[in-house]
């Protein structure tokens, strides 16, 4: 996955248009994945001094 979302970040920064939608919506669905929601959470747990 990672690698992909390196191909796709090289080709939006040459200018392919097409590959900077697909960045960004890559970015989007890890953003709201259950993983990232839980690691979310458990960095609030772990750090209540930055509330």
């Amino acid at each position: 996955m990672n690698e992909n979302l390196e191909n796709l970040a090289i080709k939006a920064k040459q200018g392919d248009k097409h590959a900077l939608e697909n960045l960004v919506r890559a970015i989007r669905r890890m953003l709201d994945s259950e993983k990232f929601q839980e690691l979310k959470t458990l960095n609030q747990e772990d750090t209540p001094w930055k509330k």
